[in-house]
């Protein structure tokens, strides 16, 4: 009964949060000395309290470097011209009748490249928007294929935040992470392209006067030799160079850019890699904005905490009577990627934010899988908690990316979402299809013996 107290009581401190716009790092503190009472009160010692949680805190210290390395790149884009130009390519060509699907496609390769749901929102989302703003369209339409666009990426880049976590409390490979989303993304990205077009073709764009691909190149060196950063960074993890070296090499040859191509300040430069680019002048006020390293410092501390509550969790055995349930039912692949898209939905709904789902999800499920299916398991919570979250419009993952769209109902985008739906619900009904990439990249023992 404590634990489902002390659950409600989260739940209700993490939504304020949420609903008033302040830094979750602190409902999430208030959440910590909640399970640290009640761990209190079951009678572990103070010790022992921070030794759980400094167990499951250890976790978050894998993916800080990369996530330095994310806040760094997302700000170098922008000077080197990266970001803009594949704005300005991407707005150029966008086919009046095929609006909405190029909407779809264009938040989705963005978002890809770059890795953020946030920072594709913030920018093409917000652009496209306006467009369909001016031109009449039904906005709620829209909406739903910007967040379905941004969330392609958010879940399956190599850069992105989100699939690096996953990954990485699973003890997985990220890179053959990424290959097996990509490989269950097929049918999902179909189906959505479908769906797109089809209310395309009712719904075409009318209105073509769109001046921000002029101010973009009025502002920056626009060329296809710009997005050298960005396939870099797409293709060295595909030719198996580690994703710190990849980041890397795209950071220094973005450099390169920013100081020759571009002829952007030595200092502005380095200081929007560490604080980051927001223009607040000018025609380009409030369209390209990055947050640089120190932005993911509040990521990462959000991060540690919800590390340190997950090892409060196991050491408690909080979910014990849950995880017995899962794993008597958990026979088939099928049933244990459904029940991983419950567990999901619901710590997204309590949780009200991206991270706890994922590590929830995780600390629930992870005993109804064996030591050699780590690849497996990390496939499954990137099909349902990393994107499920997005269609909880309380939760972080939902709220914020909507608010950036400066959209009316931060929920009537959800039966337009078509991606976000049709990923975890395909993964769990349509498992025969996606069973060879589940199995890609499996390092069982009996492999290695093999």
């Amino acid at each position: 009964m404590d634990i489902v107290t002390g659950l409600i009581l989260c739940f209700i401190l993490l939504l304020i949060s949420v609903l008033k716009g302040t830094f979750l790092g602190y409902p999430l503190l208030a959440c910590w000395i909640v399970f640290a009472l009640i761990a209190k009160h079951r009678g572990h010692s103070l010790r022992e309290i921070i030794a759980m949680s400094w167990t499951g805190a250890r976790q978050s210290f894998l993916i800080l470097q990369i996530f330095l390395l994310i806040g760094c790149i997302m700000s170098v884009w922008i000077t080197a011209g990266t970001m803009p130009t594949l704005m300005y390519y991407c707005l150029s060509y966008i086919a009046p009748s095929l609006f909405v699907l190029f909407t779809f496609l264009m938040c989705g390769l963005v978002s890809f490249l770059i890795g953020s749901s946030f920072g594709t929102a913030s920018t093409m989302g917000v652009a496209l928007i306006t467009l369909a703003r001016g031109a009449g369209l039904p906005l709620p339409l829209v909406t739903g294929a910007v967040m379905s666009g941004i969330y392609v990426g958010d879940r399956g880049s190599f850069m992105s935040s989100a699939a690096i976590l996953a990954s990485g409390i699973c003890g997985a490979d990220h890179v053959r992470n990424v290959r097996n989303m990509a490989f269950t993304s097929m049918i999902p990205l179909a189906l959505s392209a479908l769906f797109y077009g089809a209310f395309s073709l009712r719904f075409p764009l009318e209105f073509t006067g769109n001046p921000l691909p002029e101010l973009l190149n009025s502002s920056f060196t626009i060329s296809p030799v710009m997005l050298l950063p960005a396939a870099l960074m797409f293709l060295l993890p595909v030719l198996k160079v580690p994703v710190k070296l990849s980041m890397g090499a795209s950071i220094l040859c973005a450099l390169f850019l920013s100081l020759t191509a571009q002829h952007a300040d030595p200092l502005f430069v380095m200081k929007g890699m560490l604080t980051g680019v927001k223009y607040t002048e000018g025609p380009l006020a409030g369209v390209l904005e990055s947050g640089g390293i120190f932005s993911m410092f509040t990521t990462y501390i959000m991060l540690f905490i919800s590390c340190s509550l997950a090892g409060i969790f196991e050491h408690i055995h909080a979910f014990d009577a849950l995880k017995e349930q899962l794993i008597r039912r958990s026979s088939t692949p099928r049933r244990r990627t459904g029940f991983a898209c419950l567990v999901g939905l619901l710590s997204s709904a309590f949780g009200c934010n991206q991270t706890i789902s994922t590590l929830l999800t995780h600390d629930i499920m992870k005993d109804c899988y064996r030591e050699d299916e780590v690849q497996q398991m990390a496939l499954d919570i990137s099909n349902s908690a990393l994107i499920i979250a997005g269609l909880v419009p309380w939760c972080v993952a939902a709220f914020v990316p909507v608010s950036m769209l400066h959209v009316e109902s931060g929920s009537s985008y959800i039966p337009y979402a078509f991606y976000m739906y049709a990923t975890p619900i395909l993964a769990c009904l349509a498992f025969p299809l996606c069973g060879k990439a589940r199995q890609t990249g499996l390092d069982s023992p009996a492999k290695k013996a093999a």
